[in-house]
């Protein structure tokens, strides 16, 4: 089961749970199995987001290389450096982006993603790598080699929702969803099974303060 709605609340209720088999209210306590719900802050933009970056298959030389080389479609660390590699980008501070990246060659260290001011993860295996960054401030997207010699290659920065877990409390005829954030969400709930009682299965409906 899943739900895709608008909401301002603070407090959202999910239930009551209704008896699909006569359309009345469960009476008695029931337990939600594997329910994974989230709200996500929307974007910026309806549009699809863009791609942030500007040569990120490192065609031509669009960034800051600080000890770095680009040559032959890639970013070149060269004798286990410590240095970054950036470039500007239109980012807002505490917003979510996706940073996607190939760490195609190593032979030593590591490659950080930092975006603004916040750390991605280490990479020092041969992969194509993807993760969600909040950004800090500023407007960098940095790439930090600690002692790595290697190549990246293939950098693309898209903003995504960002997904916030809210407290959830009761597993009864109805929960009850609690957010101290401020602005609006989006609410998605999922539910591997809503919850069977015999023979009949039950559905959640979803109230508080909901636009559709």
């Amino acid at each position: 089961m899943r739900y895709l709605r608008q909401s301002t609340a603070a407090v959202i209720e999910v239930g009551p749970f209704i008896d699909d088999m006569d359309g009345k209210t469960l009476e008695e306590a029931l337990t939600v199995a594997s329910i994974d719900v989230q709200l996500m802050q929307p974007l910026d933009t309806a549009a699809v987001p863009p791609d942030l970056v500007t040569n990120g298959a490192f065609a031509t030389s669009d960034w800051t290389e600080n000890g770095w080389s680009i040559s032959a479609g890639v970013a070149n660390s060269a004798a286990a450096q410590d240095t970054n590699l950036d470039q500007t980008v239109s980012i807002t501070e505490n917003k979510a982006y996706e940073v996607v990246f190939e760490v195609k060659t190593r032979s030593a260290g590591s490659v950080t993603p930092i975006l603004g001011t916040t750390s991605g993860t280490a990479r020092s295996t041969l992969a194509i790598f993807t993760e969600t960054i909040i950004a800090g401030s500023g407007s960098l997207i940095r790439f930090d080699a600690i002692g790595f010699t290697g190549t990246i290659d293939d950098v693309v920065i898209k903003q995504v929702p960002i997904p916030i877990t809210p407290a959830a409390s009761g597993s009864t005829n109805d929960m009850v969803l609690t957010q101290a954030n401020t602005g609006t969400y989006w609410l998605e709930l999922t539910a591997n099974q809503v919850g069977i009682l015999g023979r009949h299965k039950l559905t959640a409906f979803i109230s508080g303060a909901l636009i559709v």
